[in-house]
């Protein structure tokens, strides 16, 4: 997948989660954040991750959070399918 398309999904992904008034917040053993915070937290970090060069660690990142996203019903299989397809919207 191309870091362009990403970044566009990433930014999508994140715009989604705040019209529902989630909010960036990291999960640790400590805390009591939401799930679907500590995904915006993650969509956040990615981009840094990114400019690290920490390509592949993006690319699981980016994964564990479309089965997130699949898992709550946000999107289905076919939509995260087409989301990862080099197209343009």
């Amino acid at each position: 997948m191309r870091i362009e398309l990403m970044l566009k999904r990433i930014k999508q992904y994140d715009e989604f989660l705040a019209d529902y008034d989630f909010k960036p917040e990291r999960l640790t053993e400590s805390n009591n954040v939401r799930d679907l915070d500590h995904i915006r937290w993650l969509l956040n970090y990615i981009p840094e991750l990114i400019q690290e060069g920490k390509i592949e660690k993006a690319h699981r990142w980016y994964g564990f959070i479309q089965g997130v996203l699949w898992a709550k019903r946000i999107y289905s299989t076919s939509e995260l399918r087409s989301h990862n397809r080099d197209c343009e919207d």
